[in-house]
């Protein structure tokens, strides 16, 4: 193919981005020339779905790896026509211009939870036109972004801004209409429209006892989807923001933004007029307790450490001689305990805090609250499930072995279900099973993996294969693949 682009960006970025780039050949060969780094290559064409390399096999790119003197061949890409979505975006009485339109999909996360991944986003033009025209074939949603910076004819009045709206006119992806795409076919007549309502802003000045003690701090504030960007003077700005009663986060950072050290709260309420509040930075939490591993002696608690997560971010703790743990600078809300060793053989089996069960429960704490006598009992009796996939007679090569839980509560635990690939042969194998009840799938690799959705075994129960792994039991399972 001539004329298509290979890109390399850098797989991480120390100080400022680049990419290097090259123009394939009437014979579709490139060359690209690089300083040693790390890099992913992708190539793109009109027309085309852009192909990072390694995921026509998989749904992750590869890294590349660069030495000095190193010459790096057969990197190949197959390009794949692709699918089409075009249509309007208006007001309900004028074309929108300039607003930024996305066709997202659903992504599952090990435990359940699900996010919105863009997979190409364009500008309407003056009109209010758009076209996605590098898809790859399958279901979307198409979305509107709720930032608007062009005002005027095709845009709100100054200080409105436009909410995220899903095609056809609804406020959520729960409620939206979704949109099948075809390799080499375009879906025309998409008419998405979007409402504006007036915003404002919210400064809080972050009231924090230790600012200036030591180093510099930089404060974050959050709220329900809405964030700013750090500052360093106890003051955080927060823009655009809808009338509603939001929960104020703040967190207290390091200056190098990496670790929270303080964290306050506030509830505020926009009516019709910016808001201006004060908020205390308190201490973060902290929690204690004993660990033990079952059966006595399979592991030494000392070699086991443990993780307390939230969703803004964990803290660590040892376990000494004596099975003692102590989480300091706990980030309030919601956490789960979590054991990491060397073996991955050790798992949380029971967790009991103040009295009551949190093993599959959340444990919720407070700012500067101090949580004391949890009892974890960790074990280290893991199984382990191997076999193979077949289809016709002939290795299923690259298929997702998904072990899933029985237990709806167990699978929103992210160590409860577990992945893995077949290889060239069809074989996979399955380490650090948790005894229990499970469905056993073989399903096509995804990169919106939906079968980590809370409800993908029950409705492909038909399709699973029912395993009961025992402790410390090595089970050889093989499968046939299901596309669900």
């Amino acid at each position: 193919m001539a004329g298509a682009v290979v890109t390399l960006s850098p797989c991480y970025v120390a100080g400022h981005m680049w990419y290097e780039r090259a123009t394939t050949a009437p014979d579709g060969s490139y060359t690209v020339s690089a300083s040693p780094f790390c890099y992913f290559a992708v190539a793109s064409s009109p027309g085309f779905v852009p192909q990072d390399y390694g995921r026509d096999t998989s749904p992750w790119a590869i890294a590349l790896k660069l030495s000095s003197g190193d010459k790096v061949e057969n990197i190949d890409f197959h390009l794949e026509v692709a699918a089409v979505i075009s249509g309007s975006v208006s007001d309900g009485s004028q074309p929108v211009a300039n607003i930024r339109v996305s066709a997202v999909r659903v992504q599952f996360w090990l435990g359940g939870e699900s996010h919105l991944r863009k997979v190409q986003s364009v500008m309407t033009d003056g009109r209010g036109n758009f076209r996605l025209d590098a898809l790859p074939e399958g279901g979307y949603f198409v979305c509107a972004d709720a930032a608007h910076s062009t005002a005027g004819a095709t845009g709100p009045a100054p200080g409105w801004t436009y909410h995220l709206s899903f095609y056809p006119s609804a406020p959520s992806v729960e409620k939206a209409q979704g949109i099948h795409a075809t390799t080499g076919k375009e879906v025309a007549g998409i008419r998405l429209r979007v409402t504006a309502d007036k915003t404002y802003t919210i400064v809080a000045q972050a009231q924090d006892p230790n600012a200036g003690k030591n180093a510099p701090r930089l404060y974050m504030g959050f709220a329900r989807g809405t964030s700013s960007g750090g500052s360093r003077d106890n003051v955080v700005t927060i823009q655009q923001v809808f009338p509603g009663t939001y929960t104020l986060v703040i967190l207290a950072k390091d200056v190098s933004g990496q670790q929270t050290v303080g964290v306050g709260s506030q509830t505020v309420q926009v009516v019709d007029s910016d808001v201006h509040i004060t908020v205390p930075i308190g201490r973060l939490g902290e929690v204690r307790g004993r660990a033990a591993v079952q059966p006595a002696g399979a592991v030494s608690p000392s070699d086991v450490r443990m993780l307390l997560r939230s969703d803004e971010g964990w803290a660590r703790s040892s376990i000494d001689a004596n099975g003692n743990f102590d989480f300091q600078d706990v980030v309030p809300g919601p956490q789960v305990f979590m054991p990491l060793d060397k073996s991955k053989k050790v798992y949380l089996k029971q967790a009991r805090c103040l009295g009551r069960d949190y093993t599959t429960e959340l444990l919720t704490i407070q700012a500067g609250e101090v949580v004391i006598g949890c009892d974890l009992t960790l074990a280290a009796d893991t199984g382990v499930i191997s076999g193979t996939v077949s289809k016709g007679g002939k290795p299923a090569v690259g298929m997702a072995v998904v072990l899933i839980p029985r237990s709806v509560a167990l699978r929103k635990i992210r160590s409860y279900t577990l992945t893995a690939t077949t290889d060239a042969t069809g074989y996979f194998q399955m380490e650090g099973v948790i005894p229990g009840d499970y469905f056993l799938f073989a399903v096509p690799l995804d990169i919106d993996a939906p079968y980590y959705a809370l409800d993908f075994a029950d409705r492909n129960q038909s399709n699973a294969q029912s395993v009961s792994v025992k402790p410390n039991e090595t089970q050889v399972v093989n499968l046939k693949p299901t596309r669900p």
